[in-house]
C-alpha cells in the first residue's frame, strides 16, 4: 500500500488520475496540492470536500488529467497493412460519473495510474480506430483531413466507452504520430512530389531554369534574396526597433514608441500604399509609421491582456484578443464594434477576405462566419503564407489550408506553438515557429522540411529574412539572433 504523500505526488505530477484514501497517517497529515480535487461520499453521491483537510473514504482526483502514450499496432487500411500509430491522449475523470469510477475502477486498487490507463485506453480505442480507418486509402490516412477525422471519429466513441465502464474522458489528443514499413516508403514518396511539386512552383514564380530551381529547392539559392533592415520588438517598455546589419551588432535604433499602456503584438500593414505598423495594447490598438511616430489610436475597454494581432482589409481595422474576441474599427477612426465575441487567437487577411482563429476552428469572416477547418487543439498563431493559411496549435500542430483548393494538410512539430512568421529562406519560403522547444524551427512551406536555430530556451517571438532569424525567449527578457547559415550559434 502506498503512503499517501506518494499517491498526492503521482496526482499533482501527472503519474495517477485518481485515487482513493485508503489510510492516513495519525498524526501531520499532508495539505493536498493545488491541482488535486477532493471529494467526499454522501447518500446522494459524491460530493466536493467542503475544505482541504484530508479523510479516510475520500476520492482524489487529478483536475486537469493526465497525458497518456498509447501505441497501436497491426493497424492495416485499404491498401496498406502492418503500420502502427503513436498516439498521446488527455485522459481526465468524468465529476458526472465517479460512482462508476469508484464501483469499477477504484475498487480493487488505490489508484489509476498511468500503466492501467494505457491498457485501458488502448482496448477501448484499438477496436474503433481498426474499424473507422480499414476503408481509408493509406495516403488520405497518413497525410490527409479524412485521416485525422477517421481518428478523431475512433478517439470520442472511445472516450464513451471508457466514460460508461469506467467514468474517464479522453479529453483531448495530444500528438499522435504513424510508424511502419508501409507509412515510411509512402512517406518518401510524398516527399519526392513534393519536392518535384516545389521545384515547378519556384521555375513558375522565379522564371529560372530547371536546374536553377533545383539549386533554389535544395538552399544553394544566393542571389534575389530580402535580407532583414529592421526588425521592431514588442517590449514591456512599448515598442524596440533594432538595426539589423547583421547578427553582431544588431543594436537598438534611435527611435522608440512608449505607450501608456504594455504592447502585446506588432504587426506589419500596408494603409494608403504606406508601411504601418499596427501595435497590440491592452486599451486597443495603435498605428504608428516604421520611425514609430503614433499615426492613430484605435481605442477599447482595458482587459487583462492586449490584442495579440491586427490587419487591415479596406477601410476597417481588425484585431483579435483572447478575451473579447474580434474587434473593428473604421480605419479613420470612431467607436469599436464587436464582430465575434468568442476569444480570439489570431487575425489576417490576403486582400479580399478575412481570416481568424478561435478555439478549435479557423474561419473566414462574412455574415455570418464561414468554418475553414477545425483542429485537435485550439489555435495559437495565424499566419497568412500564400498559397497557404497556417495555425499552429496548442500540441504542436501547423495546419496548412490552400486557399485555392481547399485542402487541408499538417505537420507535426511536436511541442507547443506559441507564435508564426513567414520568411524568405535560401531553400525558399519558410514557416518560422516559436514553440516550447530551446530555438525557432523554420519548416519549408513547400517541401515541409524543418531546419532548426538551436539556443537554450523557448521562444515566444518569432521574426527573419534570408540572411538572420530572430527569437525573444519565452520571459521577454532576451532576443536572439541567429545568422542563417550558423544555426547553433545564436
Amino acid at each position: 500500500m502506498k503512503e499517501i504523500r506518494e499517491i498526492l505526488t503521482d496526482l499533482a505530477e501527472g503519474r495517477a488520475v485518481a485515487a482513493k484514501v485508503l489510510q492516513l497517517p495519525l498524526l501531520r497529515r499532508p495539505t493536498p496540492p493545488e491541482g488535486v480535487l477532493l471529494f467526499l461520499k454522501e447518500k446522494d453521491g459524491w460530493r466536493p470536500a467542503p475544505s482541504r483537510r484530508l479523510q479516510e473514504g475520500m476520492l482524489l482526483v487529478c483536475d486537469l488529467g493526465v497525458e497518456v502514450p498509447v501505441e497501436l499496432d497491426n493497424l492495416r487500411c485499404a491498401d496498406a497493412s502492418d503500420f502502427s500509430l503513436e498516439i498521446r491522449l488527455l485522459v481526465s475523470v468524468d465529476r458526472d460519473s465517479l460512482d462508476t469510477l469508484c464501483s469499477d475502477l477504484l475498487m480493487a486498487r488505490e489508484e489509476a495510474d498511468i500503466a492501467l490507463l494505457q491498457r485501458l485506453v488502448k482496448e477501448a480505442l484499438l477496436p474503433c480506430l481498426r474499424r473507422r480507418i480499414e476503408g481509408l486509402e493509406a495516403r488520405s490516412l497518413f497525410f490527409g483531413a479524412a485521416g485525422e477525422s477517421a481518428i478523431q471519429s475512433a478517439v470520442r466513441e472511445a472516450s464513451k466507452r471508457l466514460c460508461f465502464k469506467y467514468g474517464l474522458l479522453l479529453r483531448q489528443v495530444l500528438s499522435m504520430r504513424f510508424a511502419g514499413t508501409a507509412y515510411e516508403e509512402l512517406r518518401r514518396v510524398e516527399e519526392a512530389e513534393r519536392r518535384a511539386a516545389a521545384v515547378k512552383h519556384i521555375k513558375e514564380q522565379c522564371g529560372v531554369t530547371t536546374d536553377e530551381a533545383f539549386r533554389i529547392a535544395a538552399g544553394l539559392r544566393t542571389e534575389g534574396l530580402t535580407r532583414a533592415k529592421v526588425l521592431f520588438c514588442a517590449a514591456a517598455s512599448g515598442i524596440i526597433a533594432l538595426n539589423a546589419a547583421d547578427a553582431a551588432n544588431a543594436r537598438p535604433a534611435p527611435t522608440h514608441f512608449n505607450p501608456r499602456a504594455p504592447v502585446r503584438s506588432v504587426r506589419l500593414a500596408r494603409h494608403n500604399g504606406e508601411t504601418v505598423l499596427l501595435a497590440g495594447t491592452q486599451d486597443g490598438v495603435k498605428m504608428l509609421t516604421p520611425d514609430l511616430s503614433l499615426l492613430e489610436e484605435y481605442r477599447f475597454e482595458e482587459g487583462s491582456h492586449g490584442f495579440n494581432a491586427a490587419c487591415i482589409l479596406g477601410d476597417s481595422l481588425f484585431a483579435s484578443h483572447s478575451q473579447f474576441g474580434l474587434v473593428r474599427w473604421n480605419v479613420g477612426g470612431g467607436k469599436a464594434e464587436l464582430l465575434w465575441r468568442q476569444p480570439c487567437r489570431g487575425v489576417t487577411s490576403n486582400g479580399s477576405s478575412l481570416f481568424f482563429a478561435s478555439a478549435n476552428s479557423v474561419l473566414r469572416f462574412a455574415h455570418p462566419p464561414q468554418l475553414l477547418f477545425e483542429t485537435t487543439s485550439p489555435v495559437n498563431a495565424l499566419l497568412l503564407a500564400p498559397p497557404f493559411l497556417v495555425a499552429g496549435t496548442n500540441n504542436g500542430r501547423l495546419y496548412f489550408f490552400n486557399l485555392k483548393h481547399s485542402t487541408l494538410t499538417w505537420y507535426d512539430t511536436g511541442a507547443k506553438v506559441y507564435s508564426l512568421a513567414l520568411a524568405e529562406l535560401a531553400r525558399g519560403d519558410a514557416v518560422l515557429v516559436g514553440a516550447r522547444t530551446e530555438g525557432v524551427r523554420a519548416v519549408t512551406l513547400l517541401m515541409r522540411e524543418a531546419m532548426e536555430f538551436v539556443c537554450g530556451e523557448r521562444i515566444r517571438w518569432v521574426a527573419g529574412a534570408s540572411d538572420l532569424v530572430f527569437g525573444v525567449a519565452y520571459g521577454l527578457k532576451t532576443l536572439y539572433v541567429w545568422q542563417t547559415d550558423k544555426k547553433l550559434s545564436p
